[in-house]
């Protein structure tokens, strides 16, 4: 397996002991590219695939021309990014890979660590991954996308489930970005029925990324690629332009916005850039109701000077996934109805960029009252309102009194609810009673109040006569 020279190995058996242990952070930012052009894999086995599988460290590899990642989103020591993988017949395949570079969780594997490591430091803080507990062997100095980097050397060969394998891979010292790997895997087995063999590789070379330049330029970087935001919001998102290869002087930011989506601001639009530093604009997004759910994508573009055809480009591309959502009103807060009568008002499903049918239903608080929509569907557009009626009724008899009616609207996973307030009053000729009835001109509880003292003062009277008459004639 081709190695690092001797002459350009800077070998070293671990930190100095004034140096500090690292913190195991991400050193890429969202926006952050690489590609890989120098593709190349095999595997051969006699072995059914059904028994022994092409090992994960090679299946990515695989009849690829080309590897392309894109950093998505940086939170913590967690990165999640794109990866593109293209064939020579024209096609291509993307899926996201997640990892954390301080424990090696997830599917990031080896393609991003933690920026800033150094020989014998561990790979990672922690780590469950089936290299054991890898460790930084040394550094070297190696020209990858026209630019001179210092790389930590991971070299390591072990084995695994029975397999030999032999390892080198080597990583951007400042960025943790993989710029070069290679791979071999070898078994042999005999067994009552033949001998099994299965041998493997893998290697790939980094030919261009954005993190660094041969020439004075700069990159655009955001502080997350993906979004999600509801309809009818919007959200402030950081881009910021960084100096490469020495680069000082304006960043000219224009937008490429689809159709729906509106860009309140952009400030400043011009950035003005110091050598080896960075400098950052706000771009305001808003996501009108009238815009459907789904993905959508602005593209930022950065251009030298103080024109969009100045210089030489850097952009990134936002995804901005809306999410639907829908309210419901009726436009008022109470309601009153008189017994024996009823009361209709409307009710109003808004779809904030929904579309299908919703689902309406009632219901009260308590028996008696009665409350129905003309609709139990109602058809959602985005940015239109869908509307219903709702009657209540108060039958004869009911108790007067306050109730409740609630209102909700249901589609999919989506449930929204309006509480209406109402009061049950009596009608013309109404026999109801309830707690705003009059008996006597007195209210209920303070007329049923008199009656049951009245009534216990008769019959405690009653019972005292009773005795006096037994007493008198009882034989002295």
């Amino acid at each position: 397996m081709p190695g690092p020279s001797a002459s350009t190995v800077t070998i070293s058996s671990g930190r100095a002991a004034q140096q500090v242990l690292p913190s195991y952070e991400p050193a890429v930012l969202p926006g952050d590219e690489a590609t890989y052009g120098n593709v190349s894999a095999s595997w051969a086995s006699n072995v059914p695939p059904a028994l022994v599988a092409v090992p994960s460290i090679i299946q990515p590899f695989l009849n690829a021309s080309e590897i392309g990642l894109v950093v998505e989103t940086v939170s913590g020591s967690s990165v999640t990014a794109l990866q593109t993988l293209s064939y020579p017949n024209g096609t291509m395949r993307t899926s996201t890979i997640i990892g954390d570079v301080r424990t090696d969780g997830g599917n990031l594997t080896l393609w991003i660590v933690a920026g800033g490591l150094h020989p014998g430091d561990h790979l990672y803080a922690s780590s469950n991954s089936q290299f054991g507990v890898p460790t930084i062997n040394y550094t070297v100095t190696r020209v990858f996308a026209a630019v001179s980097r210092l790389l930590n050397v991971y070299n390591a060969t072990l084995t695994l489930s029975g397999a030999n394998v032999a390892i080198v891979a080597c990583w951007d010292q400042a960025t943790g970005i993989l710029v070069s790997a290679d791979f071999r895997l070898s078994y042999n087995g005999a067994t009552p029925f033949g001998t099994f063999y299965a041998k493997g590789s893998g290697s790939v070379r980094l030919t261009e990324t954005n993190l660094w330049s041969a020439t004075p330029s700069f990159k655009l970087n955001a502080s997350n690629l993906v979004w999600e935001l509801k309809s009818a919001s919007g959200k402030d998102i950081p881009i910021t332009a960084s100096s490469l290869g020495g680069f000082g002087g304006q960043v000219t930011i224009v937008l490429i916005v689809p159709m729906g989506i509106q860009v309140s601001g952009l400030n400043p639009s011009i950035l003005s850039v110091p050598v080896n530093g960075s400098a950052t604009s706000t771009l305001t997004i808003t996501v009108p109701p009238s815009m459907a759910e789904g993905r959508y994508y602005v593209t930022v573009a950065g251009s030298k000077g103080s024109g969009p055809t100045s210089g030489p480009s850097s952009s990134v591309k936002l995804t901005i996934n809306v999410v639907g959502d829908f309210t419901v009103s009726t436009g008022t807060s109470s309601l009153s109805v008189q017994t024996g009568s009823a009361v209709t008002i409307p009710v109003e499903l808004y779809s904030l960029g929904l579309s299908g049918q919703a689902a309406v239903t009632v219901s009260v608080s308590l028996g008696g009252l009665k409350a129905a929509v003309a609709n139990s569907s109602l058809a959602l557009s985005p940015g239109t309102p869908s509307r219903t009626n709702l009657t209540v009724t108060a039958n004869r008899g009911i108790v007067l009194g306050s109730y409740t009616v609630t209102i909700t609207g249901t589609k999919g996973a989506l449930l929204h609810s309006r509480v209406e307030n109402v009061t049950v009053t009596a009608g013309p000729g109404s026999a109801s009673t309830g707690p705003f009835s009059k008996i006597l001109g007195l209210d209920p509880p303070v007329f049923y109040g008199i009656l049951a003292a009245v009534a216990v003062l008769v019959i405690a009277s009653v019972l005292g006569l009773r005795r006096r008459a037994r007493s008198k004639a009882a034989p002295s």
